[in-house]
C-alpha cells in the first residue's frame, strides 16, 4: 500500500464542492486499486485542500515446487514390495495366519500402488496477486459539470 497527497486548489476565484475519483487501467484480475480520502472537498477563493490517494496491490505468493525424482518413488515401491519377504518368514509356525497376513499385505500393496499412480499431474503453481507491469492511475476532479483529470504511472514488480 502506498499513499500520496493530492492538492486541490481554487483557480480563478472558483468556490464550490469538488468530487474526486480515481481509476486504474488496465484492469487484469488482482489489479491494483486506488481510493481518495476524502472523496470530496469544499474549495473557497484562493485556498488549497488535500486528499490522500491510496494505491493498494496484492502480494504475489511464491511457491516452491520441489523436483520429483523418479528414483525416490521407485525405491519406495521396491521397499514396500519387499516387506512381505522380510516379515513373513518368521511366521512359519501358523501357516493359516501367515497366508491371511500375506493376502492382506498384497491387497494393501495394490491399494497403495493405485493411489501412487493417481498422483501428480500439473506442476504449475497458482500464483495469485497483482500481475507485474505498468498501470495508469487516472485522478478526476468534477464540479458543476466541469472536469479536470491527471494521470500517474505506476510500475508493479
Amino acid at each position: 500500500m502506498h499513499t500520496a497527497t493530492m492538492t486541490v486548489s481554487s483557480v480563478g476565484g472558483f468556490v464550490g464542492s469538488v468530487s474526486l475519483s480515481c481509476s486504474v487501467s488496465p484492469i487484469p484480475p488482482q489489479a491494483p486499486t486506488c481510493s481518495l480520502n476524502p472523496g470530496s472537498v469544499q474549495v473557497a477563493n484562493d485556498n488549497s485542500l488535500t486528499s490522500t490517494l491510496t494505491i493498494s496491490s496484492t502480494a504475489r505468493i511464491a511457491a516452491f515446487d520441489p523436483p520429483r525424482d523418479s528414483f525416490s518413488k521407485f525405491s519406495f515401491l521396491a521397499l514396500r514390495s519387499l516387506f512381505p519377504a522380510i516379515v513373513l518368514p518368521g511366521w512359519q509356525r501358523n501357516r493359516g495366519v501367515c497366508l491371511r497376513v500375506l493376502f492382506l499385505v498384497c491387497i494393501l500393496n495394490v491399494a497403495i500402488g493405485l493411489n501412487v499412480g493417481c498422483g501428480g499431474g500439473n506442476r504449475q503453481q497458482s500464483r495469485s496477486g497483482t500481475p507485474p507491469g505498468n498501470y495508469m492511475i487516472t485522478i478526476q476532479a468534477t464540479s458543476a459539470g466541469s472536469q479536470h483529470a491527471t494521470t500517474l504511472s505506476i510500475s508493479v514488480n
